[in-house]
Formats: structure tokens, C-alpha cells, sequence
């Protein structure tokens, strides 16, 4: 088959360590990428902390009641501040050499032994990352010239503006952990009788660029949120919502089985390209979803190769 920009990835690109960096550095580096639910953090001091592809970052509820979300790297020695997962600190505090700050990532005191020589300097704070909230998904961005998320997302927008007439509620979450590089798991979504079809009748899949898929039902939603973790393992946390809570717990079931399913192909897969065979999405279809993921990936190494 000719090479071209839309054509499948190489093999060595889902298990070679340097393809996932240059994946990091020209293609997550300046994307939106979802972090949260905003209704998990409910109190001042509710965090979520993760690093997604590289970016680590967390996102808090402040004293006032607003969101920040800030690099997960304490001023100081540059080590970081929470440990991933999600919860709630009564004191933002560096267990390292005792760095406190504001849940506004505001400097608040230190240790005199290791205090900085001017308390007010806004380089002691911490570092924000960009923020922005969609449908009550929070995203962060560490690229300060990407498109407002608003632009970004408002095709999805209308999609399911025209089909989501009732509010919806959380029903709650599936964390799954796949032994794949996260191109499996976004192709295995992307492709026809993918990820979707078993969760449900009816369901229409959406897709943000590069780690948001969206699997809209006549009324509910399941939002799949990947993690890039490394250049053979991601995180997939698949996000319930319901417009009648009293279906919650049967979707939540049916949506747990599917992604078993989903877990056990995109390790099959994955084992494949480790032998350097092809994958079941070689024959993407032109001007596909699938077909313009690998365009863009593709595009993502011609940049790191021309650097």
C-alpha cells in the first residue's frame, strides 16, 4: 500500500519509547486535553491531579469557590506537589521542604531554613495552566497559542445540542488500564463496528483531538477520557451520564462488559504491532475519522523530524 499522509502509522510508532516522546513534545504538548468533571470537585481544596502524556497538572477548587488548574511542580525544588488521584488537602503543602500555597496556587509561607527572599514575587506561585470548561468537562492546555476549547468543540456542541434535550447526571466511572499505546485505543474507537456499537443501540461517536470520545445515546452519554501513559500503556476513564438516574446502574453494567471487550482487542492488537504485523485498522477510508487521526499523527513526526 502507498505511504501516505492519512496512511496507517508504522508498527515501530506504537511500541518504539522515542515515538511516544515526539508524540508528547508535537502533538499532546499544545493540545486540549480533558482532566476532570467539574462536579468532582465540590469543596475548596477538592483536587484532581494527573499527567496526561507529559503534562503534569492538577486542577483545584479555591477558597472563593473557582477552579484553577496549575503544573503539578513545586517552585522550589521542582518536585511535585500532589500524588495523581483525586481527593481533598486541607493545606496545599510540599511534603519536600514545606512550600504552602493558596488553593489559588498563590505562595503562602515556607520554613524560614527554606523561605524564599521575597515572600511576594509571583515566580513563588504556582505555575497555572490554561483552563477551560466544556459540558462540565475540564480540559488544560499547555499550548499558549491553541484555539480557544469553545472553537474547538463546537461541533460537538451541536451534536449534542440536536439530540440532548434532558440535563444529565453523573452515574458514575470505569477506569480501565490497557498494556497498549493509546493510537490502538483511539483507532479501535475511530473505526467502523469500533468502540460504541456494544454499548448500546442507537449510539453516535463523537471525537475530540486527541484524547476525548464521546459516545452520545438518545439520553446519555458516556464520555471515554484517555490517558497517555507511556508508549504501551494508557488509562481510559469512561465517565456515566444519565438524563434518568434510574437507568445509571444498568448502563453503568453494560458499559463495564464492553470495555472488558474493548480492553482484551486493543491488547491483541497491540501484541500485533510488537511483532511488527500490520493492525485491523489498516484500511481506513478516505476522509474518514480514522483515515484524517492518522493524517494527523503523521503530521505530528514530520514536524519532530524536521526540528
Amino acid at each position: 500500500m502507498p505511504t501516505t499522509d492519512a496512511a496507517p502509522p508504522p508498527a515501530a510508532w506504537y511500541t518504539d519509547p522515542d515515538a511516544f516522546m515526539r508524540e508528547r513534545r508535537h502533538l499532546f504538548a499544545d493540545a486540549w486535553q480533558m482532566l476532570a468533571r467539574a462536579d468532582a470537585l465540590k469543596a475548596p481544596g477538592d483536587y484532581v491531579c494527573n499527567n496526561l502524556a507529559g503534562l503534569a497538572v492538577f486542577v483545584m477548587r479555591d477558597e472563593r469557590g473557582g477552579l484553577g488548574a496549575f503544573s503539578n511542580v513545586c517552585r522550589h525544588q521542582k518536585l511535585p506537589v500532589l500524588d495523581a488521584g483525586a481527593g481533598h488537602c486541607a493545606l496545599l503543602r510540599c511534603r519536600y521542604h514545606g512550600w504552602t500555597y493558596h488553593f489559588d496556587g498563590s505562595f503562602k509561607e515556607a520554613p524560614p531554613k527554606y523561605a524564599p527572599a521575597d515572600p511576594a514575587n509571583a515566580e513563588n506561585n504556582l505555575q497555572p495552566v490554561r483552563l477551560a470548561e466544556w459540558r462540565g468537562f475540564l480540559f488544560v492546555t499547555a499550548g499558549a497559542a491553541a484555539p480557544d476549547l469553545a472553537t474547538e468543540t463546537a461541533p460537538l456542541e451541536a451534536a449534542l445540542a440536536a439530540r440532548l434535550a434532558a440535563p444529565l447526571a453523573a452515574a458514575g466511572e470505569i477506569v480501565t488500564d490497557l498494556q497498549c499505546n493509546w493510537k490502538i485505543a483511539v483507532e479501535r474507537f475511530l473505526a467502523p463496528g469500533g468502540t460504541g456499537e456494544g454499548d448500546g443501540e442507537g449510539a453516535v461517536r463523537l471525537w475530540h483531538f486527541p484524547s476525548l470520545m464521546l459516545e452520545l445515546h438518545p439520553s446519555a452519554l458516556l464520555a471515554h477520557q484517555l490517558v497517555a501513559r507511556t508508549h504501551e500503556r494508557s488509562r481510559i476513564v469512561t465517565h456515566v451520564l444519565v438524563a434518568d438516574p434510574a437507568a445509571g446502574a444498568a448502563l453503568m453494567e453494560t458499559a463495564r462488559t464492553a470495555r472488558i471487550a474493548d480492553k482484551a482487542a486493543c491488547e491483541v492488537l497491540q501484541a500485533k504491532a510488537a511483532a511488527g504485523g500490520p493492525t485491523d485498522t489498516e484500511a481506513a477510508a478516505p476522509g474518514s475519522a480514522l483515515a484524517a487521526f492518522h493524517a494527523r499523527v503523521r503530521a505530528a513526526h514530520a514536524k519532530a523530524e524536521s526540528a
